[in-house]
């Protein structure tokens, strides 16, 4: 009940501090983040990656996605039990968002039991579901969408700008 409580409650001043968490992973995929870029020719290959994971926590009542990045994303296994602590809250409006932060940790614990409708919830958090569109409606979609119709041809506007002083 606590996750869904902080989710829903907006963070009260500056140095607003969220309760600790006792959560399950749910759901775990790999996120890697390219930092820097090699070009060679016209191919362009990854230089420095880093290995960050996207999991969906659950206290039993409510999910959220968070993504936690590379140092962290070794010590959390997916279908453990933890005490996350340190993360902050952010976000205009409710649902909040949760971010991990150089102090967030994540201790073991006793098992948070999660009921398949729950599970369903995260699989959809984690993988969304796209809009299907036809082609010629595509400029009015906003967010993912796949895509029907058949491809006739494929061009690339360039835009040219003349200045004149």
């Amino acid at each position: 009940m606590v996750l869904g409580n902080v989710l829903q409650t907006k963070p009260v001043g500056p140095y607003f501090r969220p309760p600790h968490l006792h959560v399950k992973v749910l759901l775990e995929v790999d996120r890697p983040k390219v930092i820097k870029w090699e070009f060679s020719g016209n191919s362009a290959y990854p230089k420095i990656t880093k290995n960050n994971k996207a999991i969906v926590i659950s206290d039993g009542k409510s999910i959220a996605k968070i993504t936690i990045f590379e140092d962290l994303s070794s010590k959390i296994c997916r279908g453990q039990s933890y005490i996350m602590k340190g993360y902050s809250v952010r976000g205009g409006s409710p649902p909040f968002a949760l971010i991990a932060t150089r102090e967030t940790a994540f201790f073991r614990r006793s098992p948070v039991n999660v009921d398949e409708t729950l599970m369903k919830e995260a699989m959809d958090v984690l993988w969304p579901h796209s809009i299907l569109t036809p082609v010629v409606e595509i400029h009015n979609v906003k967010g993912l969408l796949t895509v029907e119709g058949n491809i006739v041809q494929v061009s690339y506007m360039h835009l040219e700008i003349n200045i004149h002083v």
